[in-house]
C-alpha cells in the first residue's frame, strides 16, 4: 500500500463515519504501519484486523469501536486514545503507553489470526480469507503497560496479561478480570469495584488505597499482596492452599508426611508470623503444625483436624473452626473474635512416639487469654480446655447450665 492509497482510505474513511456520499469503512487488515505519526487519527469503527501499528504516534487518536483483534500495538503511544468498544481480542500493547486512554467496554479476551484455508478459482489461498479463532489463543498482553487513570469500565480483560502494568488511578470498575495475569502490576489508587478477579495473578502487585469494594477474588493469587492497604468492603476474598507460594505448598506437603509417620519422615510445618487470610483449609490433616502469631483472618478450617496445633497470639478473627478437632491445640492469647467455634473438639490429646504408641503422655486444649468475643459456641465444651484469663461471650454457659435454664 502507497502513501496515496492510505491517504485515500483514511480521506474516505471520513465521509463514512458521517455518512456522506463517496465515503468507505477503513479496511487496513494486516497492513505494516509500524513507526507512523498519526496523532489523533480517526478510525473509528475501521477494520484494523492483524494491523501492525507497533511503536506508532496514535496519541488522542479514535480507534473507538474498531476491529483490532490480534493487532500489534507494541510500544504505541496512545496516550489520552480513545478505544472505548473496541475489539482487543489478542492485541499486544507490551510497552504501550496508554495514560488517560478510553477503554471502557473493550474485549480484551484471548484471540488469534488464523488463515481459514478457503481457496480462489486458482486454487491459491485468499488473502482475505482469515478467521477469528478463539480456541487456544493468546491472550492480550498488556505486560508493562503505562495506563495511569485509563478508563477501562466495563471491559472484558479475561485471561489478559498485564504483568508490571502502571495501572495507578484506572478505572476498572465492572471489568471482568476473570484469569488474568497481573503480576507485579501497580493499582494504587484504582477502581476495581464489583470487579471480577478470580482466578487472577496478582503477586506482588501494588493495592495502596486500591477499591476493591463488592470485588469478586475467588482463587486469586495474592502472595505478597498489601490487601490491609485496600478497601474490601462487601468483597468475596477466598484462597485455596494451591493460591500460596511454592515454598508454603511443599511446608504443607512434607508436613502430611509428617504427620502420616508420626515424624519419622517429612517436616513439621512452621508457619509463624505469616499472613494466610482467607485461605480455605477445610478438611485438612495439620496437627502439630506451628502458626504462633501467624494472621488467619476469615481463614476456613471447617472439619480440619488441629491437634496440638499451636495458634498462640495468631489471629484467627472471623475464622471458620466449626466442628474442627483442637484436641491439646494451644491457642493462649489467640484473637477468636467473631469466630465460628461451633461444634469444635477440647480436651486432652495423647502423645505419641514415632510408631504412633501413646508414650503416656497427653496435651490438654489451651484458651488461656484467648479473645472469643462475639465466637459462636453452640455446641463446644469450653471446660474441656484452659480458660484461664480468656474473654469469652457474655451469653455462654456451660453445656450443662445452659440445659437447666431451658
Amino acid at each position: 500500500m502507497t502513501p496515496a492509497e492510505f491517504v485515500d482510505i483514511i480521506k474516505k474513511h471520513q465521509l463514512w463515519i458521517h455518512s456522506k456520499r463517496g465515503g468507505k469503512r477503513a479496511d487496513l487488515a494486516n497492513q505494516v504501519l509500524a513507526g507512523l505519526k498519526l496523532p489523533g487519527i480517526n478510525l473509528k469503527a475501521a477494520i484494523l484486523t492483524g494491523i501492525d501499528l507497533h511503536g506508532c504516534i496514535l496519541r488522542e487518536a479514535d480507534l473507538s469501536e474498531a476491529d483490532l483483534f490480534s493487532a500489534d500495538l507494541r510500544k504505541a503511544d496512545l496516550r489520552e486514545a480513545n478505544l472505548a468498544g473496541a475489539d482487543l481480542r489478542g492485541v499486544q500493547l507490551r510497552g504501550a503507553n496508554l495514560t488517560r486512554a478510553n477503554l471502557d467496554g473493550v474485549d480484551l479476551r484471548k484471540g488469534a489470526l488464523m488463515r481459514s484455508g478457503s481457496k480462489a478459482a486458482d486454487g491459491a489461498i485468499a488473502e482475505d480469507a482469515l478467521e477469528k479463532r478463539r480456541q487456544r489463543m493468546a491472550a492480550a498482553n498488556l505486560s508493562d503497560a503505562a495506563l495511569e487513570n485509563a478508563s477501562i469500565t466495563q471491559a472484558d480483560l479475561d485471561g489478559a496479561v498485564l504483568r508490571g502494568a502502571n495501572l495507578k488511578g484506572a478505572n476498572l470498575s465492572g471489568s471482568n478480570l476473570m484469569g488474568a495475569d497481573l503480576t507485579g502490576a501497580d493499582l494504587s489508587g484504582s477502581n476495581l469495584e464489583n470487579t471480577n478477579l478470580s482466578g487472577a495473578a496478582l503477586q506482588s502487585a501494588k493495592v495502596q488505597g486500591a477499591n476493591l469494594r463488592g470485588a469478586e477474588m475467588v482463587g486469586t493469587i495474592l502472595v505478597g499482596v498489601e490487601l490491609e492497604h485496600a478497601f474490601l468492603d462487601q468483597a468475596r476474598v477466598v484462597s485455596y492452599v494451591e493460591n500460596l507460594s511454592q515454598d508454603v505448598q511443599r511446608t504443607i506437603r512434607q508436613h502430611r508426611q509428617w504427620v502420616d509417620t508420626f515424624g519419622a519422615e517429612g517436616e513439621r510445618a512452621v508457619l509463624d508470623g505469616q499472613d494466610f487470610s482467607n485461605v480455605v483449609f477445610a478438611g485438612m490433616d495439620l496437627s502439630g503444625a506451628s502458626m504462633r502469631g501467624t494472621v488467619l483472618v476469615r481463614c476456613d478450617f471447617s472439619g480440619c483436624t488441629l491437634k496440638m496445633v499451636d495458634f498462640s497470639d495468631a489471629n484467627l478473627k472471623h475464622a471458620n473452626l466449626s466442628t474442627a478437632d483442637l484436641s491439646g491445640s494451644r491457642l493462649c492469647k489467640a484473637n477468636l473474635s467473631g469466630a465460628d467455634f461451633s461444634n469444635v473438639v477440647l480436651g486432652a490429646t495423647h502423645i505419641r512416639d514415632r510408631s504412633g504408641a501413646s508414650t503416656g503422655g497427653e496435651m490438654r486444649s489451651d484458651l488461656s487469654g484467648a479473645n472469643l468475643a462475639g465466637a459462636q459456641l453452640k455446641g463446644t465444651d469450653l471446660t474441656q480446655a484452659v480458660t484461664e484469663g480468656a474473654n469469652l461471650p457474655m451469653d455462654w454457659r456451660p453445656p450443662d447450665t445452659a440445659s437447666d435454664g431451658a
